[in-house]
């Protein structure tokens, strides 16, 4: 076998291995728990109606796992700045990891 067959067989399964190593390094996708549509629109519907029972007017403000608003709502007779201040709250409870209470 010649000089050079035999680097290029060196040199092919140097790569090979590198390759592979590389592959078994990889990580696997992230999976993230995240609010569906349909949650978020139930959590939406039973806030408005439970602060409604409460003689309350509020807006409702639901974000996802990176604090983006996935869905809001502003309640009947509510004053338009309290869907600012709902989205805020949700904001900072999500981002501190505290409830909104």
């Amino acid at each position: 076998m010649s000089l050079a067959r035999l680097l290029l067989r060196v040199s092919i399964a140097t790569a090979l291995s590198v390759g592979t190593e590389a592959l078994a390094n990889a990580q696997a996708p992230q999976v993230e728990k995240n609010v569906s549509m349909r949650m978020a629109l139930m959590i939406l519907d039973g806030a408005i109606e439970q602060c409604t029972k409460d003689g309350n007017k509020v807006s409702v403000v639901v974000v996802d796992r990176a604090g983006n608003v996935a869905a809001s709502i502003r309640g009947d007779g509510s004053n338009p700045d309290t869907m600012e201040f709902a989205r805020i709250k949700a904001y900072t409870a999500r981002t501190r990891g505290q409830s909104t209470s």
